[in-house]
């Protein structure tokens, strides 16, 4: 019995200890120049030279603006001085006139507005495309961009600095002069604590949010996604999580499979989900010190799973550091294979993010959706409907499976199907719905 005791407790002392990691950081930026006032992060990749991508870090200080920084950490360039800007956010391809263009966003909590800019490759530098984007809100804090890369449509999601955590969906337009107008759409409410980190899957069509002192939620990210929600995670001793819970990320491997990052600031440690799969939980890590010191209550973070640079072959991760409060704060960045080798995560360098979706749906159509994909072609219609959807393909096999989600990823029917059969929805709510099948999913929505 006790030869057995002693295995048992090897081996669960082995789990834990592959669910546990410790990595260094390999470079660390210049001081933020308004000394303790770093929050957020963003990662730029260049699209012609890798070695001219740069980091973006923000300065949330009355005095505030953002950062530039090359590969190896040194500070190159920064917006003009004078806004405090909390939260930044990169997106490729925006369609601008007659052109597409890199759009930087960020939560300016000096004019309560969506602070829009558009990246000058050449010279490495930011100029502000700022349209109407006025708020009519107050203390302006958390802030991503979202791409509907089925639907060609661009978002902005925000939140406030205060009591309540509520949620602003804000859609983004060409205002026909040069500029980026946003206008709100959405707004999720149900939320009544503190949120600021957020990311949204641009391809799955997920919003998180960190409501940060209870854990993660996983919303639709589509405007007329409305308030259902599950949770990711939440606090121990329940979860994972220990307050304040902050900063969200996502590792792109392929399309559909990945990993969600999350920052517990209160013990300065990251937690690793499964993408896919029920959002299994992988493991977690910290930055401890070695060569550089190690990362202190840790607030924004992003990742990249792309070369980028020399320095990054392997993708790179970079995160906000507290460490020298009151002196200066600054941000950390890690070669992904350091957490990758350290808890069995995948490296993989195949999904370049600056067209990441763009292979995977067509656009919808008036009264119908197809998805075609490795020759294989997938036709639902109408949509949106109303109670019944045919469903069709293109090859001779008679019968498959299929499988539809609600917005948060709950299956609500599960059944063989044979091609060109009407399938009854009537039951379902309105709302939003995913359909998965033949290794295809795409989004319905069914109305009244």
């Amino acid at each position: 019995m006790k030869s057995l005791l002693t295995l048992i407790y090897t081996i669960t002392t082995t789990i834990l200890f592959a669910q546990s990691a410790e990595v260094y950081a390999v470079h660390e930026t210049d001081e933020v120049i308004s000394y303790n006032s770093a929050d957020d992060p963003a990662i730029y990749l260049h699209s012609i030279n890798s070695d001219s991508s740069f980091f973006i870090g923000t300065d949330k200080s009355t005095n505030g603006r953002l950062e530039l920084y090359n590969m190896d950490g040194s500070r190159f360039w920064t917006t003009p001085a004078g806004k405090s800007l909390n939260n930044v956010d990169v997106m490729y391809g925006f369609p601008l006139g007659n052109d597409t263009i890199d759009i930087v966003g960020a939560s300016n909590r000096s004019n309560n507005r969506l602070e829009i800019y558009t990246v000058d490759e050449g010279s490495r530098t930011l100029l502000n495309i700022t349209g109407s984007t006025t708020t009519g809100l107050s203390a302006l804090y958390g802030f991503i961009f979202y791409k509907d890369v089925c639907n060609n449509k661009y978002y902005a999601f925000l939140t406030l600095k205060n009591s309540s955590g509520f949620v602003y969906q804000y859609e983004l337009t060409d205002s026909g002069n040069g500029t980026i107008d946003a206008t709100l759409v959405r707004q999720i409410l149900n939320l009544p604590t503190r949120t600021e980190g957020m990311s949204a899957d641009q391809i799955l069509g997920k919003l998180y949010v960190a409501e940060e002192a209870v854990g993660v939620w996983i919303y639709d990210a589509d405007p007329l996604g409305g308030s259902a929600r599950t949770l990711l995670d939440t606090i121990a001793p329940t979860g994972h999580l220990m307050p304040s819970v902050e900063g969200i990320t996502i590792y792109y491997a392929t399309d559909t499979t990945g990993y969600i990052l999350v920052c517990s600031q209160g013990i300065s440690t990251y937690h690793v989900y499964d993408r896919t799969n029920g959002n299994a939980y992988l493991g977690e890590f910290t930055i401890t010190a070695g060569t550089l010191p190690a990362a202190y209550k840790a607030d924004g973070i992003d990742v990249l799973s792309f070369p980028i640079s020399s320095t990054y072959p392997n993708g790179v991760f970079i995160t906000h550091d507290n460490a020298l409060a009151g002196q200066y704060t600054n941000y950390m960045t890690v070669p992904w294979e350091s957490i990758a080798d350290s808890l069995n995560l995948e490296i993989s360098l195949t999904l370049n993010p600056r067209n990441i979706g763009d292979h995977y749906c067509n656009p919808v159509e008036t009264n119908s959706i197809e998805v075609a994909k490795n020759n294989f072609s997938l036709i639902v219609s109408p949509n949106p409907f109303s109670e019944n959807v045919n469903i069709t393909w293109n090859d001779a096999t008679i019968n498959r499976e299929i499988t539809v989600l609600n917005s948060v990823g709950r299956i609500v029917l599960k059944r063989w199907v044979s091609k060109n059969e009407l399938l009854d929805l009537s039951a379902l709510n309105s709302g939003i719905y995913y359909i998965y099948l033949n290794s295809q999913v795409f989004k319905i929505i069914k109305t009244n």
